[in-house]
């Protein structure tokens, strides 16, 4: 069974991040799945959310300047590694 694969860009996201992720994780039907986070720079707590998420299984890429969503797409993508995106 083929995985998929989420990439998430958050940039002073700390009051959604967790949330999002943990909807994402709930999602789950039992296909392997990954979930990159892509931290943009990010000047709040969206870090603290992220690491949480971690421990259900989301990896997180940090990108100490911003460069916007789709640039933060693009670097999170380069790390799925699954066929499905």
């Amino acid at each position: 069974m083929e995985g998929v694969s989420f990439v998430v860009p958050v940039h002073n996201g700390a009051a959604c991040v967790r949330e999002a992720l943990e909807s994402i994780l709930a999602q789950a039907d039992g296909r392997p799945m990954e979930v990159i986070v892509v931290d943009d720079a990010s000047q709040d707590e969206s870090s603290a959310g992220v690491r949480v998420a971690s421990i259900a299984g989301a990896g997180i890429t940090s990108n100490p300047k911003c460069s916007k969503q789709a640039a933060a797409r693009r670097i999170g993508t380069a790390d799925v590694t699954s066929r499905m995106r």
